[in-house]
């Protein structure tokens, strides 16, 4: 947990400090209360404020933060009144907040990425094959789930193929949404990479070559383990 001077730095990262006022500041500490201080929801909370400024073309940092209020409380009308101050309300009330940025169809290919380790290096060519889109079209949606603070771009590269991660707190988010059909979206990969009648361990795509044996079993697969 961040100390009040932290998470104002957390949530202005990026932004003119000319555009920040003593009104903006106390705009600022309430936010932060409401994310509890939580690096990464102040992190996300700071990628909603930047995009929504160059959406609305709005200086107005303080109206964009009440944006993002109202967007929250929305959010919350979906949940339990009961853990309303609980910190995994926080978590769900400030990812709603950045999925309702995203399409429907964008959300929806959001949610396939629960499928994905924690701390595992994703290839954004990986993603535009589960999600069924072109490469400039993954390409696109990648950098919207970047700018939102969804996803994390990461420093590694393999020739002209980057990664994305996602947090473990996001990942847990994303699998109680899709807790139902986990193994049919596990499922929808390993088709994507389908062999034929050659074995498994003969395709070229490091990723799903290292990650095989998870995606099959998550699956109900295991007899393709060992082929």
């Amino acid at each position: 947990v961040m100390n009040c001077f932290e998470s104002k730095e957390m949530l202005t990262k990026g932004i003119d400090e000319t555009r920040l006022s003593s009104e903006t500041h106390k705009s600022l500490v309430q936010l932060s209360d409401r994310l509890f201080h939580w690096p990464l929801l102040l992190s996300i909370a700071n990628r909603l404020i930047q995009r929504k400024c160059k959406l609305l073309k709005s200086r107005n940092i303080v109206e964009v933060i009440e944006i993002i209020h109202q967007e929250m409380e929305e959010g919350m009308c979906t949940l339990d009144p009961a853990v309303y101050q609980s910190r995994q309300t926080s978590v769900e009330y400030c990812i709603l907040a950045s999925t309702n940025q995203l399409s429907g169809d964008e959300n929806a290919c959001f949610e396939m990425m629960a499928i994905f380790s924690e701390d595992t290096n994703i290839p954004v060519t990986v993603l535009g094959k589960l999600w069924g889109l072109h490469e400039k079209e993954a390409d696109d949606l990648v950098e919207k789930l970047v700018e939102t603070g969804l996803v994390q771009m990461c420093n590694a590269y393999s020739g002209l193929q980057y990664f994305v991660s996602l947090h473990d707190v996001i990942r847990s988010y994303l699998i109680s949404k899709t807790r139902h059909y986990l193994t049919d979206l596990h499922t929808r990969l390993l088709e994507c990479y389908r062999p034929g009648f050659s074995c498994w361990w003969k395709m070229e795509e490091q990723y799903m070559f290292q990650q095989l044996e998870c995606h099959l079993r998550e699956a109900g697969r295991n007899q393709e383990c060992d082929k």
